[in-house]
């Protein structure tokens, strides 16, 4: 589209957005990411307090994957906690992401979202860079730095939802969305990659991986202060033509800034989609926090899998997961512009992919014992489809109401994080005892169970179109003052 082009860069001037959105949020997840993937490098295996055996051992399986673990990575261990230490360490970076989000979402529509995200990677990257040494002073402060970096990492996704609802037109949100979210599953390949030079290279150390993203979000946030603007009136290199053209490809202005006095928040908390969009969004973290955090412990603990010695590997099950999500992103976005189908529909189809194959792939797993390959290949199947959700709920909230894209997914995304720690200590309490297939099995089918039940919900309830109540969004007027509290 040659009338929205960046005469600057030669490309259309939202892909600069998409583009830096993008690294900003594989940068951010990568910082929040590497400690949970360099845990098991850094902390001895603690004594399980129910066998007095070492918790590695407590499995059904011998080592059947190919194994190659060993106790190389015992050797690297600066750490020996005890399993509440343990649970405490990784869990408090999602303390700190629950409780950012919906104060994002605010800040996001009310001021915009290009320095709330650009100053959420900065400060994901400060903390990122102290935690090395925060983890040798103290628990308290390795904890503390953790708790900072979640809060800092939960403002990424509101603010550059509202980004998304300004600059990029009405057609093409479904692939943007996902070229951004992207950024994800990605965190996990570009991590795996640069722990596979660095044991390769081990003058540099474990800690080095640290140094390293932290330094490079960093030169991130530069580049994002230099070439984005908040919108496109106030780009430098668009003219007055060419923002009306961006605003005719939305069909409408979106009015953000918006009055936060103004904004319909008992039609929005009593909306039946919403609620069944806050399930949706719920059942999602439930079943990737079983995906991301619990399979490796699964491949590590029963199938005595080294998932760091062979990170290229594992680096695959996220490749597969962004290439689905940006693929469902090109396809929803064709389907809408040929008017095969409504948005609703598009969303729905898309979602029920997301939803639905994950869950018949968690499934099996129990059932076919100590076959590491096939249970490789489930998981590869299960996180390739739930990448299509970017086509589907997770882009429902600007089709709902683009002015309040931040807010939306921060109230839904407080609820999914709360829902992922719900997860994680379940799964935690549930493994308690040992990692035997009995206790396995339920893990794995209470994660397909919940998502499924979430994605039956969303199907019946949610509605994609905008909703009635945006006609009740008003923008702020510079000439009248936010009315005065009564006294």
């Amino acid at each position: 589209m040659p009338y929205l082009t960046n005469k600057s860069t030669g490309f259309p001037a939202w892909y600069t957005i998409s583009f830096l959105g993008s690294l900003g949020i594989l940068n951010t997840f990568a910082m929040c990411f590497n400690f949970n993937i360099m845990f098991y490098r850094l902390v001895k295996a603690p004594i399980n307090t129910y066998n007095n055996e070492t918790d590695e051992n407590f499995s059904d399986c011998p080592q059947v994957m190919d194994s190659n673990m060993t106790d190389e990575t015992n050797n690297h261990s600066e750490f020996t906690w005890d399993f509440k230490t343990q649970r405490v360490v990784l869990e408090s970076f999602f303390y700190g992401f629950c409780l950012s989000q919906i104060p994002a979402g605010f800040s996001s529509d009310v001021y915009g979202g290009k320095w709330p995200f650009g100053i959420s990677v900065l400060v994901t990257a400060l903390a990122c860079l102290l935690i090395p040494s925060a983890a040798r002073t103290s628990n308290g402060a390795l904890i503390s730095v953790r708790v900072v970096q979640g809060m800092a990492a939960g403002i990424s996704v509101p603010s550059i939802n509202t980004l998304l609802a300004k600059w990029v037109p009405k057609l093409e949100r479904s692939s943007h969305s996902a070229f951004i979210l992207n950024g994800i599953p990605l965190s996990n390949v570009y991590t795996y990659i640069i722990i596979a030079f660095l044991l390769k290279n081990e003058v540099y150390g474990s800690w080095s991986l640290f140094y390293l993203q932290g330094t490079i979000s960093v030169v991130w946030f530069l580049f994002w202060s230099i070439l984005i603007f908040e919108s496109p009136e106030d780009h430098k290199f668009l003219s007055e033509s060419e923002v009306k053209e961006l605003r005719k490809s939305q069909d409408r202005e979106v009015k953000i800034p918006l009055n936060i006095y103004e904004v319909p928040w008992k039609a929005v908390m009593t909306s039946t989609k919403m609620w069944a969009l806050i399930v949706a969004h719920s059942g999602y973290c439930w079943n990737y926090a079983t995906l991301i955090v619990d399979f490796p412990i699964y491949f590590s603990k029963v199938l005595k899998y080294d998932v760091i010695k062979s990170s290229l590997e594992s680096s695959l099950i996220f490749v597969s997961s962004a290439v689905f999500s940006f693929s469902s992103g090109i396809i929803a976005d064709s389907l809408r512009m040929k008017s095969y189908y409504t948005i609703t529909t598009i969303r729905k189809i898309m979602n029920s992919f997301a939803f639905f194959v994950p869950a018949l792939c968690l499934i099996p797993i129990p059932y076919v014992g100590c076959e590491g390959r096939f249970i490789f290949s489930l998981q590869l199947f299960a996180n390739a489809f739930i990448g299509v959700a970017n086509s589907g709920f997770r882009v429902t909230h600007i089709d709902m109401c683009p002015e309040l894209a931040g807010i939306l997914v921060a109230i839904t995304g407080t609820f999914g994080s709360i829902f992922g720690c719900f997860a994680v200590a379940y799964n935690e309490w549930i493994l308690q005892t040992g990692h035997s297939s009995k206790n396995w099995k339920i893990v794995f089918f209470t994660s397909a169970a919940v998502i499924y039940v979430a994605g039956m919900i969303y199907n019946f309830f949610v509605d994609s179109e905008e909703q009635e109540w945006v006609s009740d969004v008003k923008p702020v007027d510079e000439n009248t003052e936010a009315p005065e509290k009564e006294k």
